[in-house]
């Protein structure tokens, strides 16, 4: 990174309008309910606006690094990074011809990123990068603002590489002796490394950020906000360590010095300095790094810059790490921490998917201490970097073919090789590491090119050759066998939570482990040695260098890169052992069993992490988020305990003003609900228009209700349990109220009715109107993709967003929400004209898209003159929701010309639609037609028996108030048959060919044109001589014992069965007797 001037406050302000992220903030305050609230504005983001004519363009700097300097076939890393944020900008990587692209993309929207190449030609090459800023201005021209170009010019040769920020004059030769600043060594190819997938991830100490080799990078940060005439300690930290170097840091005049030196030597250092002047200051510091050239000229390389933006005001500050746009008003409460950490993202990152691998929150980052701790007193610590503990370090003089050992490793000279400016310039030599045994391998080193050695064995072991002499010539080396003796610490930790049954009272305290305490070990000269997490158990292990004589200590704090707790004065919350002492020999170390410091304040700050990350009973909201529920892991955030009330100041802050909320896991989950509400809002807030006080059954602003209504909603969900509680033994059960609850207000101005609602579409348990079971995805994925500022908004949001409206509109009309509207019905049939007549099907379409219909109603009106008017009968109800809705409609005992019918609908929430009448009036005639007159010309006596064949009939058409439509009729040989109601061809005739002899009957029924049947009549034909016999008397008499079938032409009693009397009419016919 370098920059030869410090941005002024005006350009960046520019920059910041022309990128639109202009934003007025404010200092509004959020409240649990019935919490009294501090007054405060509400946050609204200003318009963006055009730049103006003749502006200076954004500054969109940039940081152009490479990984190592790349031999000739070699390949490194070369990283863009944006110092500036802004969109509308392009940036570029242009490769000279000496390189070749081997991955990635040399052109980046709105960011930096980073590609590998290849060395593919020997020369003194420049790499370049440039990036623009694209803006509209009001005219519609696009203007291209602030190009900037980074370059670094790398020299490439066979065996070797260097890089220098200025260009290089000629091809020169590598520079002699121990100077190889800013030329770096080649190293082997680089490989990106990646997790595999489906690793567990695990927490990482949070660590400055990584730089290239040869950077001089450093970390500028500041204890606290100082306000007016207030002091903090700034600290300037070197993150590469390197010689020949000068930090120095600028202060401005709202700044001045109180103690320490504002320029250093080959490291960093801290100062105090004190605010003397409110207004937005920019904090500096600067690094550069001086290296002589052959010719003792002195030259400066990679300046480096960090800036801390301070806001000072009479009674309190805030910092960030880019400008302050305008002056604006502070964030209620006490401010002791900064807006941003220096050096890190303001906005979150925002990962939307379900993660199937188990995510926990990184430790706290590892500190040097500025003094030892003494019980639980603790201190605001420093940054520092651990030292190299060496294993072994020996001198070792060999002859050709002799053998030498340091430490774990031996090394044997095989021969040298003369160079260009000595016979035995170069040294070749074979390694070997003792336990567990390998054959490293040979290899060579020039004592004039390689005067810094190299590493071998994954950098366990460093060699370097220093020269050659004697009689017989000996090889100088040095060996550094660098391996770590390793210790595991082990141990466990427990803490005081509530405990996991819900009572309708105050929640007793339980001891159970401790989940995810950050763990840090520092040797006996408080220097770190490592950190970690505490598991599922509270149980941890840590490997760490064996400390031997010096001993160390084990620390616990309630921080982590999910939630960091501290004191009222920002201090932390630090439990420390005492010191331990173990073997050189020893590879584990068990420091036992540990609880809390029995302090309130101590109880209750691991109550509030534990409640916010993740607890025994695997109630942790930030768990939750991050494992159980959407995949979204949510960013840091700081929780000041005790405070001066319980609140969220939307500077990223909680506030827990009374240890009875550190036991109730509701009230520190609901300002962590407003803080994610706030992060995932990208830092929108709505205009809330709470009242002070604002209660949780009583109506306040629909936009108050929907940002507390999703805070007090939010731990319900995390603890899958509808009672709200307060900690003291105060709780009230959100799903239990609805329609009529005493003491209730309703509708989505109620904070209470909002948790309700959200909770009802969220679980699975069925009460009243709700049977809705949708879970937490749904809900956060419109809470994610939205800004909404009230519940109406989150509802469109919902339908928009295409989740299932019927269902949630019951689940929120069920906590007195009604949003729910009224259902369609459509009238089918009989719709006008037309005549009816007996049972009628009356049929109607309905449909509703906010819900489900539960009926459709059916009346009809005798008088009704347009559907509307007149006096209406109820027909009947169809609630069998199958299909289409219908009822069939007995009209018996009507007969009218003029009838109407309508039909309405109902939905599940009580809401009917409006009626629907037919179109037009129809008639409805129940009365029966008269019985047809059948006479026939073939049979015209039906006593007589005829000897014709082919009957033939016809018949009269009978009176009906509506007309005949049609006939049925059928001829068989059964005196009592009723023809179906299938109409048959129209006539008033019909004849049969070749009937059989025996005794017939022609049925015939009319249809009126009302649809009614009337009544049959039958006509009997005898065909055949008539003449009985004595075998016709046995053929009866078998019929009537059921040997034999049915035959009409032996019933000749005519009485529809065939008994023995006919079997004896029959023989007396036969005799003379009678006649049939």
């Amino acid at each position: 990174m370098k920059r030869s001037t410090i941005l002024t406050l005006s350009a960046v302000l520019i920059a910041a309008v022309m990128s639109g992220c202009v934003q007025e903030l404010s200092d509004l305050g959020i409240e649990t309910p019935d919490m009294a609230p501090t007054s405060q504005p509400n946050v609204t983001p200003s318009p963006t606006t055009s730049p103006s004519e003749g502006v200076s363009s954004p500054p969109q700097r940039i940081n152009l690094s490479i990984f190592n300097a790349p031999a000739l076939n070699q390949t490194t890393e070369v990283m863009c990074e944006m110092l500036i944020e802004s969109t509308n900008t392009t940036t570029e990587i242009e490769l000279p011809e000496g390189f070749e692209l081997v991955s990635g993309n040399l052109t980046w929207k709105d960011g930096g990123g980073s590609v590998i190449v290849k060395a593919v030609k020997t020369g003194n090459w420049t790499i370049a990068a440039t990036t623009t800023c694209e803006v509209f201005t009001e005219d519609g021209a696009l203007h291209h603002y602030w190009t900037d170009v980074e370059c670094i010019h790398v020299a490439v040769r066979e065996d070797t590489a260097w890089v220098s920020e200025t260009p290089f004059t000629e091809i020169p030769p590598l520079p002699p002796g121990p100077v190889m600043e800013p030329r770096v060594n080649a190293t082997p190819e680089l490989t990106p490394m990646k997790t595999p997938p489906g690793t567990i991830i695990t927490p990482k100490p949070m660590k400055p950020p990584s730089a290239p080799s040869f950077s001089q990078k450093i970390n500028l940060s500041i204890s606290n906000t100082p306000a007016l005439n207030q002091t903090a300690e700034l600290v300037c930290e070197m993150l590469i360590e390197s010689t020949n170097t000068t930090t120095e840091i600028e202060l401005p005049e709202g700044f001045e010095l109180v103690s320490g030196n504002l320029t250093w030597k080959d490291g960093g250092d801290s100062v105090t300095v004190k605010a003397v002047k409110t207004g937005n200051w920019v904090i500096t510091a600067t690094t550069t790094h001086d290296v002589f050239t052959e010719d003792g000229v002195l030259h400066h390389y990679w300046t480096d810059v960090e800036c801390i933006h301070v806001a000072v005001r009479e009674d309190t500050a805030w910092v960030s790490e880019t400008s302050f746009t305008e002056m604006f008003p502070l964030p209620p409460g006490p401010v002791t921490e900064p807006l941003v950490s220096v050096g890190s993202e303001l906005s979150p990152f925002i990962d939307f998917h379900v993660n199937e691998n188990v995510i926990t929150p990184k430790p706290v980052p590892l500190t040097k201490k500025t003094k030892k701790l003494n019980g639980t007193d603790d201190v605001r610590a420093t940054r520092s970097q651990s030292a190299e503990i060496l294993y072994a370090n020996c001198d070792i003089d060999l002859q050709i073919g002799e053998e030498g050992t340091c430490g774990n490793y031996k090394i044997r000279l095989d021969y040298w090789t003369a160079g260009e400016f000595a016979d035995y310039q170069i040294a070749h030599f074979h390694l070997w590491r003792l336990s567990p045994y390998a054959d490293l391998g040979s290899d060579s080193l020039d004592m004039w090119y390689e005067s810094e050695g190299k590493y071998y064995d994954g950098n366990k072991l460093h060699v370097d050759y220093t020269g050659s002499g004697g009689d017989p010539q000996e090889a100088h080396y040095e060996l550094e066998d660098l391996t770590l003796c390793e210790l595991t610490v082990m141990g466990a930790y427990q803490c005081w939570i509530s405990e996991n049954i819900f009572t309708g009272g105050a929640r007793w305290d339980v001891a159970v482990p401790r989940i995810w305490a950050t763990v840090r070990i520092f040797d006996g000269n408080d220097n770190p040695l490592g950190d970690g997490l505490t598991g599922t158990d509270g149980r941890f292990s840590i490997v760490v260098t064996n400390p031997g004589a010096t001993g160390f200590y084990v620390q616990t704090l309630p921080s982590s890169s999910a939630c960091n707790v501290t004191k009222e004065d920002g201090s932390d919350y630090i439990g420390q052992s005492s010191t331990f002492y173990p073997l050189p020999s020893d590879t584990t170390y068990d420091i036992g069993e540990y609880q809390v410091y029995d302090h309130p304040h101590h109880k209750g700050a691991w109550r509030i992490y534990e409640t916010i990350v993740n607890d025994y009973y695997d109630r942790g909201a930030w768990d939750f988020l991050a494992n159980e529920g959407p995949g979204y892991t949510p960013p840091e955030v700081n929780v000041t305990f005790p405070s001066d009330g319980t609140y969220y100041d939307l500077n990223y802050r909680i506030h827990i003003g009374d240890e009875s909320h550190t036991k109730a896991l509701d009230v520190v989950q609901h300002e962590y609900g407003h803080f994610i509400m706030h992060m995932i809002y990208d830092l929108h807030w709505p205009i809330t228009h709470c009242p002070s006080p604002h209660f949780i059954n009583e109506f306040s602003h629909p936009n108050c209700a929907w940002t507390e209504g999703w805070a007090n909603f939010f731990p319900l969900a995390v603890q899958n349990e509808p009672n709200f509680e307060w900690g003291n033994g105060d709780d009230v059960n959100l799903e239990a109220q609805t329609w009529g609850t005493p003491n209730w207000d309703d509708g989505d101005g109620v904070e209470g009715r909002v948790a309700g609602a959200l909770f009802d579409v969220y679980d699975n348990r069925d009460d009243g109107y709700d049977t809705f079971t949708d879970g937490f995805l749904n809900i956060w994925d419109v809470v994610f993709h939205q800004t909404d500022d009230n519940f109406v908004e989150f509802y469109a949001a919902w339908d928009a967003r295409g989740q299932d409206v019927p269902e949630a509109n019951a689940a929120i009309y069920q906590n007195t929400i009604d949003y729910n509207d009224e259902p369609d019905a459509i009238l089918t049939s009989p719709n006008g004209g037309g005549l009816y007549c007996c049972i009628v099907t009356v049929e109607a379409m309905a449909a509703d898209q906010d819900g489900t219909v539960s009926q459709v109603e059916f009346k009809y009106s005798l008088d009704s003159t347009n559907g509307v008017d007149g006096t209406w009968n109820p027909i009947g109800v169809d609630t069998s929701s199958a299909g289409s809705w219908s009822v069939d409609w007995d009209t018996s005992g009507i007969s009218d010309p003029t009838v109407w019918v309508k039909a309405r609908a109902c939905d599940n929430l009580g809401e009917s639609s409006e009626w629907d009448p037919s179109d037009a009036s129809f008639g409805v005639d129940n009365t029966v037609p008269s019985a047809p007159t059948i006479s026939s010309t073939s049979h015209p006596d039906e006593n007589i028996w005829h000897t014709n064949n082919d009957p033939a009939f016809i018949w009269t058409t009978p009176s009906d108030t509506s007309g005949i439509d049609c006939y049925s009729y059928i001829f068989d040989q059964s005196s009592t048959t009723t023809p179906d109601t299938a109409c048959e061809p129209a006539g008033n005739s019909r004849s049969y060919t070749d009937v059989a002899d025996g005794i017939w009957y022609f049925h015939l029924i009319a249809k009126g044109n009302a649809g009614n049947w009337g009544s049959v009549d039958h006509y009997r034909v005898k065909i055949g001589s008539g003449e009985a016999s004595t075998t016709d008397a046995v053929i009866a008499l078998q019929i009537a014992a059921g040997s034999r079938e049915y035959d009409s032409r032996w019933d000749v009693s005519d009485d529809g069965s065939v008994t023995s009397l006919d079997a004896l009419m029959i023989l007396q016919a036969a005799a003379g007797a009678i006649d049939l």
